[in-house]
């Protein structure tokens, strides 16, 4: 007869209970502070297996007996300890300099509902199945609704069932604290530009040789011809989203592949004449002159900072690059875009500040991009196909795809499917 080691929750022992969990929150307020998922997501997972020593130490016998109340207590000061922590979420959202959730403008316990919500089709279809964060949270939710939770109701334990719900109820709220009380992305009738812009270069050059950038195309070209796709050079696009996002543009990350690095000096003509011929369109248009900080020495061995053009203009545009290798492979390019550490940085800091145009680059890099931007809930537009003529608020379009979104709809026509078979 196997034994079982019983413990009995005293007041000694909640009394440490809330001791160490004040501590906890000290720390837990501390990682909330700096924002970082990353130890949000380490810390959230330390939290709920604390939160359960007490059935773990006692074995697997009769784990409602002696360990439901400490249960309960564990699991009540972590309820508490969740909410604390997403107030301060929502302190730090509604102090901060931009909007970081669009159309969240609802009351905090608004955004929180709507979280829960969507908390099952988001997560279990995204990320509780892409990480072990996630798969972590997807074991704890087994355990507790599939084990636990009929097993208190089965054998008669209010106590124990009452601290399974509240328990379930803090895996649910420390995501919420991980990853932000979000609401579903709501649909812009006007979208608003954006700080910063990431943009995949299409080749300087053609088959056989031939110059895509066409230097003494791209200068002579008229302003207007630019922001209305009507010159045919394949760098345009990425024109008439800088016209578009001018106002409030900050960076422009460029991608390239090894296309770019074998064509090194069509690549830097190219880029020189389109960033000196920008400059002059935007004054022209937006009436402020701005200068593009180039980035040379990321793409090109032994290259240096430039700007263009060296005239001092009130405004700079810093213009990035990121290698995105032989751009041959949708995975393989997905896979680099989602590993860069720059661009995980610029999403996890200012996500609904940050756009991807996937008009540029080849369609294996577009499809990457889309599916980064999908991942990462990132805003994503691209140049219609009969934009030419059209000014860039009529040309340009937002992918509007929200996966979780539309998770009903999709299971809907699943049902309805498989009813008709």
């Amino acid at each position: 007869m196997p034994v079982h080691v019983q413990i009995s929750c005293s007041c000694h022992d909640i009394l440490v209970l809330c001791v160490s969990f004040i501590a906890l929150l000290a720390a837990a307020v501390v990682i909330s502070l700096k924002g970082s998922r990353n130890w949000k997501k380490f810390f959230s997972a330390v939290l709920l297996l604390l939160a359960i020593v007490p059935l773990q130490v006692m074995g697997a016998a009769k784990p409602m007996a002696d360990g439901a109340k400490c249960f309960l207590v564990t699991s009540t000061l972590l309820l508490v300890m969740a909410v604390v922590l997403i107030m301060i979420v929502e302190h730090q959202r509604e102090g901060a300099p931009e909007a970081e959730e669009r159309g969240g403008k609802g009351k905090p316990l608004e955004r929180l509902l709507d979280f829960i919500r969507l908390f099952l089709s988001r997560f279990f279809v995204g990320e509780m199945l892409t990480s072990i964060y996630g798969l972590f949270l997807f074991v704890l939710f087994a355990m507790t609704l599939t084990a636990w939770l009929p097993a208190g109701m089965q054998y008669a334990q209010p106590v124990f069932t009452l601290a399974t719900v509240i328990y379930v109820i803090d895996i649910i709220l420390l995501s919420a604290w991980v990853y932000g009380p979000l609401t579903g992305r709501k649909k812009d009738t006007k979208p608003t530009g954006v700080k910063y812009l990431i943009y995949a270069l299409s080749s300087p050059v053609g088959r056989n040789q031939n110059i895509n950038w066409d230097v003494n195309r791209i200068k002579t070209a008229d302003c207007a011809d630019l922001r209305r796709d009507n010159v045919s050079i394949n760098i345009v696009p990425l024109y008439v989203s800088l016209h578009r996002h001018f106002g409030k543009l900050e960076k422009l990350f460029l991608l390239h592949s090894n296309v770019h690095l074998g064509n090194r000096k069509e690549t830097e003509n190219g880029l020189r004449a389109f960033f000196e011929k920008a400059s002059e369109c935007l004054r022209k248009d937006h009436g402020e002159c701005v200068s593009f900080r180039v980035h040379w020495e990321e793409i090109f061995s032994g290259g240096s900072t430039e700007t263009i053009p060296p005239a001092g203009c009130e405004r700079t545009i810093e213009v990035h690059f990121v290698d995105i290798g032989s751009a041959n492979d949708v995975m393989e390019v997905y896979h680099t875009l989602r590993k860069n550490r720059r661009l995980a940085e610029l999403l996890e800091k200012h996500r609904r500040e940050v756009l991807f145009h996937v008009t540029g680059g080849t369609a294996v890099v577009s499809a990457a991009m889309v599916l980064h931007a999908l991942k990462r809930d990132v805003r994503a537009e691209y140049l219609r196909q009969d934009a030419t003529g059209k000014e860039p608020w009529e040309s340009l379009r937002e992918i509007d795809i929200d996966l979780f979104e539309d998770l009903g709809d999709i299971v809907q026509e699943l049902r309805e499917y498989f009813e008709g078979e």
